[in-house]
C-alpha cells in the first residue's frame, strides 16, 4: 500500500516539479517505512524522506501540512516531541478542524503526560472523523492511561463498533478487564468474541497471560512454548514459569536461551531499550547481578518516562522494576512501583495484585499499602 502510493505520489513531483503537496505525502510515507524496524528501516529510506521534506519547506514553508510533516519527522524520527508539537500547532492555526492535526497533537500530550489534555484533541478529532479506526481507541487509551475504565471501556466498545475487523480494538478491551476490574472471566470472553478477528500471536499472548494470572501455569507454559511470536521474550516468560513450578534447571535453560537471541539483537539495534531490558532479564533471571543492573538501567536512561504517546517509557521502568525484585532489591523496586502508580501509565493496582512476579514483594508493608489503592 505505502509503496504504491509513494510510485504514485513520485509520478504527480515528475508531472509538477513544484507540487508541495507531493512532497510532503512522500516526506510523510517514507518515515512511516522507515520507523518500524521490521519494514525499511535504512539510511536510504530515511535519506528520501528527508530530501521531499526539504524541498517541501523549500517550495512552502509556511504551508500547514509542510508543518505537519516537520512535526511527523521531528515526533517519529528525531524524537523531539516539544519541537513537533510546535509544528503540529502552527499547522492547525491554519487547519483547526484537521482530524488528523488534533490526533497528532493528542499523541505528544499523551507522550508528555498530560492524558486529560491529550483526551480533549481526541475527542475533537473523533467529532471530526467518527469513522476513523483511530480516533475512538485513542479517547480509550488516554482513559486507561488515567486508570479511568469507565469511560475507557465504553470508547473501546464505540472503536470496535466502527471497525469490528481490527484486532486492536479486542485485546485493549480484554486489558482493560484485566488491569483495570482484574476480571479475567471477562477479559477470557473479549479475546473469544473477537477470536476471528484477533492475530494468533495477539490471541496467544493474552490468554497465556490469563493463565498465568490463574495460576494455571502448565497451560500457560503450552502456549508459550507452541508460539513462536517474538521468541526472545518467550523464553524470559518461560523462564519465569519454570521458577513459579519450582523448575530451576529449565528455568535456567530458558534464560541462557533469551540471553544468546537478545545480545544478538542488542548488537544489531543498540538503540532499542526494549532489548536492552529484556537482556537485563535474562541476566537477572540466570544471577548475574552486574549485568541484569547494567542493561536495566541503561535502558532506563535511554528511554525515560513521558517520552512517547504508547507508555514505552513507563513500561522499561516497569521492567527494571522487575529486574530488581529477582535480584531482591525491594526498596527499590518498590520505589518505581510508586513512581508509575502516580503518574499515567498502564501499571496499575489489579495488575500487580494478578501477576505472580510480584510474589517476592507480595508481604512488604509498602507493598500492601500500594494495592491497597482504589483506581
Amino acid at each position: 500500500m505505502y509503496e504504491k502510493a509513494v510510485e504514485m505520489y513520485e509520478k504527480a513531483v515528475e508531472l509538477d516539479p513544484a507540487f508541495v503537496l507531493a512532497y510532503v505525502k512522500l516526506a510523510v510515507v517514507h518515515s512511516i517505512l522507515y520507523v518500524p524496524k521490521t519494514w525499511d528501516h535504512t539510511p536510504e529510506r530515511l535519506d528520501r524522506s528527508r530530501a521531499n521534506l526539504a524541498k517541501a519547506i523549500e517550495l512552502a514553508p509556511s504551508h500547514p501540512e509542510v508543518h505537519f510533516a516537520k512535526g511527523y519527522y521531528l515526533e517519529w524520527i528525531d524524537k523531539d516531541l516539544d519541537q513537533a508539537l510546535k509544528e503540529y500547532r502552527l499547522a492547525l492555526k491554519d487547519q483547526p478542524n484537521n482530524s488528523e492535526l488534533l490526533g497528532s497533537v493528542g499523541t505528544i500530550l499523551l507522550g508528555r503526560g498530560k492524558p486529560e489534555e491529550a483526551t480533549d484533541f481526541f475527542l475533537k478529532s473523533y467529532e471530526l472523523d467518527p469513522k476513523s479506526i483511530n480516533q475512538a481507541y485513542w479517547v480509550s487509551w488516554s482513559h486507561m492511561l488515567q486508570r479511568n475504565w469507565v469511560e475507557a471501556l465504553k470508547w473501546m466498545d464505540i472503536s470496535i463498533a466502527a471497525h469490528p475487523e481490527a484486532s486492536l480494538g479486542y485485546y485493549k478491551k480484554a486489558e482493560i478487564y484485566l488491569y483495570g476490574y482484574g476480571d479475567l472471566k471477562k477479559a477470557r470472553a473479549v479475546l473469544e468474541d473477537g477470536s476471528s478477528n484477533i492475530k494468533d500471536f495477539y490471541k496467544a499472548y493474552y490468554i497465556r497471560l490469563i493463565e498465568t494470572y490463574a495460576r494455571n501455569y502448565l497451560e500457560a507454559l503450552n502456549i508459550a512454548q507452541s508460539d513462536d511470536w517474538r521468541p526472545h521474550y518467550n523464553y524470559i516468560y518461560m523462564g519465569q514459569i519454570h521458577d513459579w513450578m519450582g523448575d530451576r534447571i529449565n528455568a535456567k535453560s530458558s534464560y541462557d536461551s533469551a540471553k544468546l537471541m537478545l545480545e544478538i539483537l542488542v548488537e544489531e539495534s543498540p538503540e532499542n531499550a526494549f532489548h536492552l531490558v529484556s537482556l537485563g532479564q535474562a541476566y537477572a533471571g540466570l544471577g548475574n547481578r552486574e549485568k541484569a543492573l547494567y542493561w536495566g538501567n541503561k535502558a532506563v536512561e535511554m528511554h525515560p518516562i513521558r517520552s512517547d504517546p504508547y507508555s514505552s517509557g513507563e513500561n522499561i521502568l516497569l521492567f527494571f522494576a522487575q529486574i530488581k525484585i529477582i535480584l531482591r532489591e525491594y526498596a527499590e523496586a518498590i520505589d518505581h512501583l510508586e513512581t508509575l502508580l502516580s503518574i499515567p501509565s498502564q501499571v496499575t493496582v489489579w495488575m500487580l495484585k494478578l501477576d505472580p512476579l510480584y510474589g517476592p514483594i507480595r508481604d512488604h508493608p509498602r507493598f500492601q499499602k500500594i494495592i491497597a489503592q482504589v483506581h
